[in-house]
């Protein structure tokens, strides 16, 4: 496992998540469903500020863009589709960006992902006729 560490995404958002999958080889992880817990959350805490919203945007594009570019072999093409909206999301609400726009344009294209690569194109227009 020495092997396997932790990503070295913006504020560690995401990292935890990657673990997991990389610890368990994409394989089958079991949860415990009933189970109950209590988190808080407060201005104070990663989660909870406003204030790190770009590096949280930063950690989730280079989450999804990992696992498609690296990863992509142990998902299927529904959850490529996931992986593509989520990361085409990043753009969609940080558009000052505009070199993930060209980045998240060829992962669309790389991926034969021309419906999602439209509807991508559709909420990006939509958004800034909203404005």
């Amino acid at each position: 496992m020495q092997s396997i560490g932790f990503k070295d995404f913006p504020l560690a958002w995401f990292s935890d998540i990657l673990a997991v999958l990389e610890f368990s080889h994409f394989k089958t992880i079991y949860t415990i469903n009933d189970a109950f817990m209590n988190i808080r959350i407060s201005g104070f805490s990663i989660s909870g500020s406003v204030d790190n919203h770009k590096l949280k945007s930063k950690a989730a594009f280079e989450f999804y863009y990992y696992l498609i570019t690296q990863k992509k072999k142990y998902f299927s093409k529904k959850q490529i589709e996931i992986l593509l909206r989520r990361i085409s999301s990043c753009y969609v609400y940080n558009k000052k960006e505009v070199h993930l726009f060209l980045i998240i344009s060829r992962l669309h294209f790389k991926n034969l992902a021309f419906k999602g690569y439209w509807n991508f194109v559709k909420s990006i227009l939509k958004n800034y006729n909203k404005k």
